[in-house]
Formats: structure tokens, C-alpha cells, sequence
């Protein structure tokens, strides 16, 4: 970050800045676009690698913890959220998704040079507060919504713009229990995003297909990845186990097409989307 910076004393003060907690991660791309006028892929690319950076860090910090205390987890889970439902979908989802399903370790497993359990890391972020919270947020949001579209519309694109990722996972797991292409089709605010980003590309070819079906698979997976990924700045492991979550809701509504848009390679050791 420092050779993209032009005054010392700038770039000091935002590191005092993330380390006093007066801006978090998030906010880096846009304070190196107004202070130092980096274009928006430079400060972009700055801010994704800071965030997967941070995020790997705390995750390793809150898997050690977990396993330290996983008793008093489980009960306090168990209590607050019925977890046996909870970890029952975790597998049920951990296996669609190709991984074999273990039981999480009692002890740290994960060093930075040890292979990942993948099965052990989705039935950890199905122990988040992040997914957890989620399924709370996929109630209330139907709830307030009233069983009108255009309400629950409103909802998910509200939270979308308060890049509030726990509202934005829970309207996305109603969005893929109840019809992913149903939700997007003559969606005005999808189609206007969609468009502005894909002009861009200056591809006559894609803009045409585009147009011709805008509900098509690739274009929805496209979109929703840009929310998680550049919105709400999540990391790519993070977005693809919500995408392993994602499709196996789809594949229990019957939209089997969005069923394998994520899934568990055990190969190269990682969550990863099906492009």
C-alpha cells in the first residue's frame, strides 16, 4: 500500500487510523480514492487483498478460540439457536457439495501450511455468527415483508446498500428457497446494475446476449458475487461457502441449474464458485 501512497504522513495516519479501529478494512478502497486519487481497480485491489489478509487472520484467531471453548460453544449455540438443526443442514449442505462430512476437531487442525478439512470448515462457518444470524434475518425479512414482493424487494436491496451482509446472506437464502430466476426476472434494479456493469465491457457480443436473457444463470451468479465480493468486501472462501449454502437451497426448491454453483474441491484444498 505504501507505493501507492504519496505522502508518508497520510499513509501513517490511516494505518493509525485501522489500528485505533476509527476505519475498519472496508473502508480503505475509498479513502485511497479520495486522498490519494488512485483509480478504482488500483484501490480496489489494495482493499480486497487487505480484507482477504485481515479476514484470514481473524478466522484462524476465532477457529483457535472456537476449539479451546468448543463445550461452552456448542451449549450456548444449542441453546440460543437449536443447533442440531443447524449442524444437520451443515452436512446435508457440506456433502451436495462434494466434501465429506467429519466431525469438527476438539483441537486446532489448521496452521497456515496444514491442508484444510473442508467439511470441518463449513460446518465452522455454519457455527458463525454470520450464518447464524442469517437465519434469523431470513425470518424477520419475510416477516416485514408481508408476503408482498415488492416489499421484500425493497429489503434486500436496502441491505445491500448498507452492505449489511447478514441481512443480504438471509434474503439470499429466501431468494433461492423460493425461486432464484422468479426474483430477478423484469427486476428493474438488477437489470440497471447488470447493464451499467457489462457496458463497460464494451463487448457488443455480451451485450447482446445479455439482452436476450438477462435471467440467465451466469449473469444472476455474476451479480450476486460482485455484492459479496466488492460490496460487502467477503473474502472468496467466505462468498463460496455461502454459494455451497446457496445451491443447495435451489436444488431442495427444484431449481436444480443454480444447484453446483459452489462447491468443496478437495483437490486444490479450498470453497471455490463454479464459473
Amino acid at each position: 500500500m505504501r507505493n501507492n501512497a504519496y505522502n508518508d504522513g497520510s499513509f501513517q495516519e490511516l494505518i493509525n487510523s485501522l489500528m485505533d479501529g476509527d476505519r475498519d478494512l472496508s473502508m480503505v478502497g475509498d479513502y485511497l480514492m479520495a486522498e490519494f486519487d488512485l483509480p478504482f481497480e488500483v484501490a480496489e485491489k489494495i482493499s480486497d487483498d487487505l480484507m482477504d489478509a485481515g479476514l484470514s487472520e481473524i478466522y484462524f484467531d476465532i477457529y483457535q478460540n472456537y476449539t479451546e471453548h468448543q463445550k461452552e460453544m456448542d451449549q450456548f449455540v444449542a441453546e440460543n439457536f437449536g443447533v442440531a438443526d443447524v449442524l444437520e443442514e451443515a452436512v446435508e449442505l457440506s456433502a451436495a457439495a462434494g466434501v465429506k462430512t467429519t466431525a469438527a476437531p476438539t483441537t486446532p487442525t489448521m496452521p497456515a501450511t496444514a491442508p484444510v478439512d473442508l467439511a470441518a470448515m463449513y460446518q465452522q462457518f455454519a457455527r458463525s455468527s454470520l450464518f447464524l444470524n442469517a437465519l434469523e434475518a431470513e425470518k424477520n425479512l419475510v416477516a416485514q415483508a408481508g408476503g408482498q414482493e415488492i416489499n421484500f424487494k425493497n429489503l434486500f436491496y436496502g441491505a445491500i446498500n448498507a452492505a449489511d451482509a447478514v441481512k443480504v446472506f438471509g434474503a439470499l437464502r429466501h431468494i433461492f428457497s423460493s425461486g432464484v430466476k422468479k426474483f430477478f426476472h423484469d427486476d428493474k434494479r438488477y437489470a440497471d446494475f447488470m447493464n451499467k456493469y457489462l457496458a463497460k465491457s464494451n463487448n457488443n457480443e455480451t451485450m447482446e446476449q445479455w439482452n436476450n436473457n438477462p435471467v440467465d444463470k451466469k449473469y444472476i451468479m455474476q451479480f450476486i458475487r460482485l455484492i459479496l465480493e466488492k460490496k460487502l468486501h467477503l473474502s472468496a472462501a467466505q462468498s463460496a461457502m455461502m454459494g455451497v449454502t446457496l445451491g443447495a437451497l435451489a436444488r431442495a426448491s427444484g431449481e436444480e441449474e443454480f444447484g453446483d454453483v459452489a462447491y468443496g474441491d478437495e483437490e486444490k484444498n479450498e470453497f471455490m464458485w463454479n464459473d
